[in-house]
């Protein structure tokens, strides 16, 4: 995985030895790069020259390239998007204006000074080009004392018009004290977090990276991840998922109740409870489950099983994953199996981890959603087996079948989340 981070004021000459600036630290963008370090992540952290004059403030695993003005910043960015990035957090306080610089120096013999100023190049709505679709973007927002709703509204403006995946929102009017109060912000939904800079920093990266194809690379560099959920907002951290642990390393928490419930198993206890995730206990049983989606037609594929522990409640058409196979295989073969329609493998549209029960029976599930196009693939009528009777519904429709099996009503409403405008 390989990140960029901005961060830090620009500074816009006026003249040889003055610049406009505004009063942008750049502590947190710093804290960010090292919450993606310890995450794994190759980090380039473009710097402004005020920040890079601390070095002590930067890790030393992370690569740092200066800038000073928006157009020092721009060249920056390009030169090192030649190759897109995984990740590019713009946390960088960019001026909106900058002067019409007077060469050399503007002598102190007048009362008044007078500078004309202009628009500078907006940077954010040309990265999504620049990078293409696969590069996760999150934007930055900072407004002074408003209400959240307001806030908010402005967050997914600058998620709309500059094409990001997500805005960090802050109101200046909350800052201070050790506190960084936030928003996580998305297109459909928004996560306020409260804590530290590098807490807040930490909760930014780890939900973005919730998202992305993290296979097996990322590493911590104590085997642990610590979650502090006593600042961190709870909501962030599923413990149906197996997305937070990184690959399957232990994670180290204050509240292990919920974790516990849905799979994972303590391995030492104290003042942090160290629980190993589903995906590392040996008698977990992995499986795969398979959501068909038509967008042109609002069409959503479910089943109501005929066989097995449960019976006439509506799932996707799933199973055990056998040896050699991909979730993806699995779930395709589950699939004819099921419902007898046959569908080409492709890229999944999303995928979901989550495990279903607690017991030595339990299953470490794997739910990839498929986009099809019904009708130009032949899939309008499923065949009834012995195992699933399946049907197309809206998904809407779908939100509404009682009874569903376990973990099924958890993916109905992350789909909705993603697809319900």
């Amino acid at each position: 995985m390989r990140a960029i981070v901005t961060a830090g004021g620009t500074s816009e000459p006026i003249d040889d030895v003055r610049v406009v600036t505004n009063l942008s630290t750049g502590r947190f963008g710093a804290s960010l790069a090292t919450a993606l370090a310890d995450r794994g992540v190759d980090v380039v952290l473009i710097a402004s020259k005020a920040l890079c004059q601390r070095p002590h403030e930067l890790d030393p695993r992370v690569r740092v390239v200066p800038f000073g003005s928006t157009v020092e910043l721009q060249a920056a960015l390009w030169a090192e998007t030649e190759t897109a990035p995984d990740l590019l957090f713009m946390a960088a306080a960019v001026s909106d204006y900058a002067p019409d610089a007077f060469d050399g120096k503007i002598r102190s013999t007048q009362d008044t000074l007078s500078i004309t100023m202009g628009k500078t190049p907006k940077i954010l709505p040309t990265l999504r080009r620049r990078c293409g679709d696969a590069t996760r973007i999150c934007g930055f927002k900072l407004l002074s004392g408003v209400p959240s709703e307001e806030l908010l509204e402005v967050a997914r403006q600058q998620i709309t018009k500059a094409q990001t995946d997500l805005c960090l929102a802050n109101d200046m009017a909350e800052l201070g004290g050790g506190r960084h109060p936030a928003w996580i912000v998305t297109a459909n939904a928004s996560q306020r977090v409260d804590g530290t800079k590098a807490e807040t920093a930490a909760a930014l990266a780890t939900f973005a990276l919730q998202d992305t194809a993290l296979g097996g690379d990322v590493v911590q560099p104590d085997d642990t991840v610590t979650l502090h959920i006593a600042t961190v907002d709870p909501a962030l951290i599923d413990p149906l998922s197996d997305t937070l642990d990184h690959h399957g390393r232990p994670v180290r928490t204050h509240t292990p109740g919920p974790w516990i419930a849905r799979g994972w198993e303590v391995m030492s206890e104290g003042p942090l409870t160290v629980l190993r995730p589903p995906s590392q206990r040996d008698h977990l049983l992995p499986a795969a489950s398979v959501g068909l989606y038509d967008p042109v037609r609002d069409l959503l594929l479910m089943g109501r099983r005929t066989a097995g522990s449960y019976l006439d409640h509506w799932a996707f058409p799933g199973g055990g994953i056998d040896a050699g196979e991909t979730p993806l295989q699995a779930a395709l073969r589950e699939l004819t199996e099921e419902t007898g329609l046959v569908v080409a493998s492709r890229e999944p549209l999303m995928i979901t981890a989550l495990t279903v029960g607690t017991g030595p029976r339990a299953w470490y599930l794997t739910h990839l959603l498929l986009e099809v196009d019904v009708e130009a693939e032949g899939l309008t009528t499923p065949v009834l087996t012995d195992e699933l009777d399946a049907r197309w519904f809206s998904l809407r429709g779908a939100l509404d079948l009682q009874p569903v099996a376990t973990g099924t009503d958890r993916i109905l409403r992350r789909l909705a989340e993603v697809l319900i405008p």
